[in-house]
């Protein structure tokens, strides 16, 4: 009871502040702006505008949803890569622009659900497929273990796969990265004063001193800054969904992933909708994570503004993450469950599988297990010392 009590009490100062109201409709507004980007701007041959960008992308939504439903088998890419040479041998001009890319549009949009498969005249998908894998595999410097099991993933697929315009969910992905990255900036600035502020008012000695202190108090701030995190980025990651599935439309997320450009390459047998779900749940387990490390600085520094450059830095860490070398398996195991790349698809979803024993477990399901253990052995430290922060 006298932890509800303080964790009402945790929400009501941490809404009051200013900061958080303002930032929280800043970072909603600074998501959809970022995602309705490609909508903007015009296309332009010769310097004449022959299309723009929005009505550039409802042509391409109604030529997606003309073909719907269509195996992508072999004879249908075959045609559709005939279809590509003679558009690339066409002389466009600003008259016959749109006319030639309204035909045209249909075979391109199923080439890009192969975008790293290339099509190969008189040579089936499936081994243009297994070969690209395998070079991928090697690259990675995969066990043989692990690549026996990623093929046998990669099995449980239906092929040929039925085309769908899924392009909304192919850029909610593609954003994610951006996305994950604002998202843990708000957090850093939300959550960096839950314990600093004390120190900051004099008011830690009253709190400590008081019948609410001590660990009803601890657990307060910790239920109320994880919750908090949970609950925003979740809403933010949806927001940022919901206007790409306005802007593209609903496609079929029944289909597999594997159907969407980013994620032609995996193996896991999910759906779309699946892989949105898991990477959401995965992006919100992050944004906790990131939460939980700002609480914690914020009492071990007793500094909103060290916390917040802390915070900072960590927010921006995963954006280089692209350099590290895949060929390294362990930095990849970590580096696939860091907080703001884990709920990225290249990172949920990695080659580099966790073994123990004869099993191999994938980021998405070690991340939430190392997520756990990591944040119980750090809340648990953590309370000790608070608890002992006594007042004279």
């Amino acid at each position: 009871m006298k932890t509800m009590q303080l964790i009402k009490y945790e929400y009501m100062k941490l809404w009051k502040r200013k900061s958080v109201p303002i930032c929280f409709v800043s970072v909603l507004f600074l998501l959809l702006l970022t995602g309705s980007m490609m909508a903007w701007g015009s296309i332009k041959l010769d310097d004449v505008e022959v299309c723009t960008q929005s009505e550039y992308l409802a042509m391409e939504r109604k030529a997606g949803e003309s073909i719907k439903g269509r195996k992508m088998d072999d004879e249908t890419m075959w045609d559709a890569l005939e279809k590509q040479e003679e558009h690339d041998n066409t002389v466009l001009t600003p008259k016959n622009w749109k006319a030639e890319y309204e035909e045209y549009m249909p075979y391109r949009l199923m080439l890009d659900s192969f975008l790293y498969f290339p099509i190969v005249p008189e040579k089936s998908q499936e081994t243009v497929r297994r070969e690209r894998l395998e070079e991928l595999f090697e690259g990675k410097k995969l066990s043989e273990g692990e690549k026996a099991y990623l093929f046998s993933l990669d099995e449980k697929t239906e092929r040929p796969m039925e085309y769908a315009y899924n392009e909304g969910y192919s850029r909610f992905h593609a954003l994610q990265v951006s996305t994950m990255m604002i998202i843990a900036i708000f957090l850093v600035i939300c959550l960096a004063p839950m314990f600093a502020e004390e120190v900051k008012t004099k008011t830690d000695a009253l709190i400590l001193s008081s019948q609410y202190g001590r660990g009803h108090l601890f657990a307060a701030k910790m239920i109320t800054g994880i919750t908090f995190a949970a609950v925003t980025s979740f809403i933010l990651y949806v927001a940022v969904l919901i206007e790409q599935l306005v802007m593209y439309g609903m496609g079929d997320a029944s289909l597999p992933m594997q159907q969407t450009w980013n994620l032609s390459t995996s193996v896991f047998p999910f759906s779309i909708a699946q892989s949105v779900a898991v990477c959401i749940g995965c992006g919100v387990l992050s944004s906790c994570m990131v939460g939980l490390l700002m609480l914690l600085f914020s009492f071990k520094l007793k500094s909103s503004f060290a916390t917040s450059v802390i915070g900072i830095i960590l927010a921006f860490l995963p954006s280089f993450a692209s350099i590290l070398p895949e060929n390294v398996h362990w930095l990849m195991l970590i580096a696939n469950v860091f907080p703001g790349c884990f709920g990225t698809y290249g990172n949920t979803f990695a080659d580099q599988l966790l073994k123990l024993g004869d099993a191999f477990i994938p980021a998405y399901l070690y991340g939430p297990v190392c997520y756990l253990l990591i944040a119980a052995i750090l809340i648990l430290v953590a309370r000790k010392m608070y608890v002992r922060r006594q007042v004279s």
